[in-house]
């Protein structure tokens, strides 16, 4: 497409750990092809900011709905929302969508940080955080 498409999610390994950065609509597709390639041990998902093209493909990401799959959303500025597990409870309340985040099959853990932390969120894998140049803020 030239203009449009999927909204932010990019998929990084780091040996047989997969970090998901951003849950824009991309993560759609991302989730299905892990079901079916049977990639679902578990994943960690970070979110920049809380604004919503980088939250809105979270309630429908495929490994979300398979039951033992542990999925980790980390989060480092929606403190003021009341933090990562208040923003999905949110996004995913009535009327905006038909299922709860307790409806869901996965163990959802949720982590909250702040710029400028070193966080391990797998053996081996450390991720130094800082703060993003965006509207309304963001950590990366």
């Amino acid at each position: 497409m030239r203009y449009g498409g999927n909204t932010p999610c990019v998929e990084v390994r780091c040996g047989a750990h997969t970090l998901i950065f951003d849950a824009g609509t991309g993560i759609r597709s991302l989730g299905n092809a892990l079901v079916q390639t049977a990639n679902t041990a578990d994943f960690d998902i970070f979110l920049s900011h809380g604004h919503i093209d980088h939250m809105i493909g979270l309630p429908f990401f495929a490994p979300l709905f398979v039951k033992d799959q542990v999925v980790r959303v980390w989060a480092g500025s929606l403190q003021p929302a009341g933090g990562v597990r208040e923003a999905v409870r949110k996004l995913m309340s009535f009327p905006f969508f038909p299922l709860q985040v307790d409806a869901l099959h996965a163990e959802i853990e949720f982590h909250d940080f702040h710029a400028g932390e070193a966080i391990n969120p797998r053996p081996g894998v450390i991720l130094q955080t800082a703060t993003l140049n965006h509207p309304g803020g963001a950590i990366g």
